[in-house]
């Protein structure tokens, strides 16, 4: 298994890349990445549908999709959205299986978060339910990578029989 390959960037698979607002004047040309990206924060059911539609073309079946959760236990991001519903699709839905435990103050793209930061405010549910299983990790928007690469490593203290990461979009700096 493997994503078909819209972008690839230090192990991870990417539909493009994304620029923060306050970077668009620099880079005018990105603004409808952002604007994507943006929709999807605020849980726009379009740009959603958009996402899934997008991804559902280029996913296996039969793999177990995690995202990345919010900074806020117990809430659901955009991506979280898309996650279920390519689960719907086909697809094993595990976005409650990677859970944030305690709140991750926000970050901003030019002070990356320590990886200890995402690794001291995430866990695993269920650990048995990756076991032998393809897992997807989905992030919208990876800066550093660093909620990610936390993500894999608790995962795969599960042994999963192999992982992938895809960030919709990459920060690229």
């Amino acid at each position: 298994y493997r994503p078909t390959k819209i972008y690839s960037v230090d192990d991870f698979y990417s539909l493009g890349r994304y620029i923060p607002r306050r970077w668009i004047d620099k880079y005018p040309k990105n603004i409808s990445h952002t604007d994507k990206i943006l929709d999807l924060k605020n849980n726009n059911v379009n740009a959603i549908n958009k996402f899934v539609n997008k991804l559902d073309k280029i996913l296996n079946t039969r793999i177990l999709i995690v995202a990345i959760p919010p900074s806020k236990p117990n809430t659901v991001s955009g991506i979280m959205n898309v996650a279920s519903k390519l689960a719907m699709r086909e697809r094993i839905d595990g976005t409650n299986l990677f859970i944030r435990t305690k709140e991750k103050k926000q970050g901003r793209s030019d002070k990356p978060r320590d990886i200890k930061i995402h690794l001291d405010t995430t866990a695993i549910k269920y650990k048995h339910a990756f076991t032998n299983k393809t897992v997807l990790i989905l992030d919208d928007v990876a800066t550093t990578g660093n909620s990610m690469e936390a993500a894999k490593q608790l995962i795969d203290l599960s042994s999963p029989k192999s992982m992938y990461l895809f960030k919709l979009e990459f920060l690229d700096y």
